[in-house]
Parts: structure tokens; C-alpha cells; sequence
């Protein structure tokens, strides 16, 4: 059997690509176990490599006799290399292009329908979310869901079956960048708070700011370090840090390797996530898997298995984050590894896959 996997992101976007690239390596892992050939490529490249326009009369005539098509499009490519199944690790309009090859698909968020009023979700972006995921999801074989808040709305809001969707939660690297791995860090100031996410507004990078007045006016000093790509926030961010007189107080690191954001978490006195969207968010996850404190936001839910471990507080009060890091400074706690195992969800997307591989048996090449 023949899968096509598509990913989305670059390597720039930060968290998406990041957990684009560990479910990549679980399917495999996955696929491996059941004798499944993958082959992944890029959903933007496919699109613009195989679109009508881009072939001329003899590929369309060879085509034609393929497929009985006249136009090379995503599904006369897909039949003509014999793919049984697509799977998307994240959300892609290619999805909507192919209608003869079942797929599985991958949600994350539904930021659009959470935050319509932030910049990032108003105008055609709510509507291309919105088009998008009415047209694949109830349609999809399966739908991988990073959390079961995830999918049961899911259920309520598109109509997907609950026997269609299944949480992956967030599986995280088990690579540990050597504790010799530290960045050039030397303008920082420790003791250091660290947010390693793009400047997003609904990523809430200006609850920060509020923090760091409150405690200096408390006269507790700490640094904030900021690292990620520029999602059109960053410009306003910057300047609110010079407009409130904080410059020797934050960091901008903008895009780092995961060894020196690995050494940065493990270097903070705490990750904070105080993003206005969840349910879920990698930072949180690999700050407990390298044994630091993590506090988010209300927004999000990871389950039973973290909800326990991290600290949740209001996205827009900056006295509660305040407090929380004070008795973070004060208790000195000797930092504890938490043990994330991806196990489970190698064996999720077996399944699934197995359940595929069933059904295609019945019906001819």
C-alpha cells in the first residue's frame, strides 16, 4: 500500500514545523511496523508542480490515457502513482483538491473560530479556515486531533463521527541538546523568564511587559528572553519594550536551533505560555520533559497526564503571573524530568493505518 504524506510548514514557522517534523517520524514509524510505503513532499510544491498550466499537450494526452483525464490535477497525479491514502500533519488547502484518494488529516486549533477578533483570524483568513475545514473533515478517513477538547468540537461543529477522530496529544523530541550546547547568551540577566513562540498578537507577548513592571515595582528584577519567527507582531512588541523603558530587560533572540532553545529552557526560571489560544502548545510540554517549570495560560487543557504538572493562570492578569513567579524565585524547587513517551501514539496511527489497509482490500487497484 502507497501513502502520500504532505507537510505544510517551513522550517521558520516555529512550533508548526516542529510537530509537523516529530508526526513525521512517528508515521513512519508507524507505517514501517505494517509494511506501508510513504513518501512525503511538501502540499505547497505539489500544488504549484502540478496545476494545468504548468504541462503542455503531450503530458495532458499521456495523462489522459492514464486516468482518463484531460488536466493534470492532485487527484489525477495521486491515481496515476497508484497512492492509496494522503495524510496531512497539518491543515492544507491541497486537502480540498483531492477528492478520489481517501486522507487523514491533522488538527491542531480551531484559533478562528476561538479569536475571530485577532488580526491573524479576521477577514478571508476566518473564511478560508472556515471553507476549508467544512469541505475535508467530514469527509476525512480519519482526523488526528491534538487533544480530545480538540475533537470534540470537531464532532459538534463539522459533523465528524466520533469513531473518526482520535487525540494524538503533543508528542515532543526525545533529542536533548548536550548541557555544553549553550547559546551566546551574555547579555541576558539571570535570573530569566523564556517564551519561545512566534509574534503572533493572539501569542499575548504583551502580558509580559505588564509582568516585568509589576515585579520591578515590587523591586524584583528578572530578564524576559523572546525567541521565534515575525508573524507581523514583532515590529509592535518591539516598540512597546522601548516605549515603557524595559530594553535592559528583554531579549529578542529572534530564530534559534532547538540546541540553543533546549539550553535556554533549560537555563529559565520558567516557561511562560500566556497565549489567548489553546488547547494545547509544544513549549509547555518539552519545559517538563527537561524538567522546568511551565506556566500557561487558561486557555489551555493537555489532559490528566500534564494538566497536574503545569501552572494555569488568566491570559490577562499580569499580577496573578507576577505572583506565581515570585514563589517560583522563592521555593527553589530541585528540578525534576518528566518522562514523555511517544509510544502511544506510534501505536494510535498503527492502528488507523491498519484499519485502512482492511478496508482497501476490498475494492480492485
Amino acid at each position: 500500500m502507497k501513502v502520500r504524506h504532505f507537510r505544510n510548514s517551513k522550517p521558520d514557522s516555529g512550533g508548526a514545523f516542529d510537530y509537523e517534523s516529530i508526526l513525521q517520524e512517528l508515521f513512519l514509524e508507524a507505517a514501517l511496523s505494517l509494511g506501508v510505503s510513504v513518501e512525503t513532499q511538501v502540499s505547497n510544491d505539489f500544488l504549484a508542480n502540478n496545476s494545468p498550466k504548468s504541462f503542455g499537450a503531450g503530458v495532458k494526452a499521456r495523462l489522459r490515457q492514464v486516468v482518463g483525464r484531460a488536466e493534470r490535477s492532485a487527484d489525477s497525479v495521486l491515481l496515476r502513482d497508484d497512492v492509496d491514502l494522503v495524510y496531512f500533519s497539518s491543515p492544507s488547502i491541497l486537502a480540498r483538491e483531492i477528492l478520489s484518494v481517501p486522507a487523514i488529516l491533522t488538527m491542531w486549533d480551531l484559533g478562528h473560530r476561538d479569536l475571530p477578533e485577532f488580526p491573524e483570524f479576521r477577514g478571508g483568513e476566518w473564511f478560508t479556515r472556515e471553507n476549508l475545514y467544512r469541505d475535508t473533515l467530514p469527509r476525512a478517513f480519519h482526523v488526528f486531533t491534538d487533544s480530545l477538547e480538540t475533537g470534540e468540537r470537531l464532532e459538534k461543529l463539522y459533523g465528524v463521527l466520533s469513531s473518526r477522530w482520535s487525540p494524538l496529544g503533543l508528542p515532543t523530541s526525545a533529542f536533548q541538546a548536550p548541557e555544553s550546547q549553550v547559546p551566546t547568551i551574555k547579555t541576558i540577566e539571570v535570573p530569566f523568564v523564556f517564551y519561545p513562540a512566534g509574534f503572533w498578537p493572539h501569542k499575548n507577548h504583551i502580558l509580559l511587559l505588564d509582568i516585568l513592571e509589576n515585579l520591578n515595582s515590587r523591586g524584583i528584577l528578572i530578564h524576559l528572553v523572546v525567541c521565534g519567527p515575525d508573524k507581523g507582531n514583532r515590529h509592535f512588541f518591539s516598540r512597546e519594550v522601548e516605549k515603557r523603558g524595559l530594553e535592559s530587560q528583554v531579549s529578542d533572540l529572534g530564530f534559534l536551533t532547538n540546541e540553543e532553545v533546549d539550553a535556554l529552557y533549560r537555563g529559565a526560571v520558567a516557561i511562560v505560555m500566556p497565549s489567548f489560544l489553546g488547547p494545547t502548545n509544544l513549549p509547555p510540554i518539552r519545559a517538563l520533559q527537561l524538567g522546568t517549570p511551565a506556566l500557561v495560560s487558561s486557555a489551555h487543557a493537555f489532559g490528566p497526564d500534564f494538566d497536574s504538572h503545569l501552572t494555569a493562570l488568566p491570559p490577562d492578569s499580569a499580577l496573578a503571573w507576577a505572583d506565581e513567579i515570585v514563589e517560583i524565585l522563592k521555593a527553589q524547587r530541585e528540578r525534576a524530568s518528566m518522562q514523555v513517551s511517544s509510544k502511544a501514539v506510534t501505536l494510535e496511527i498503527a492502528r488507523v493505518l491498519a484499519k485502512f489497509i482492511s478496508r482497501r482490500r476490498t475494492w480492485r487497484a
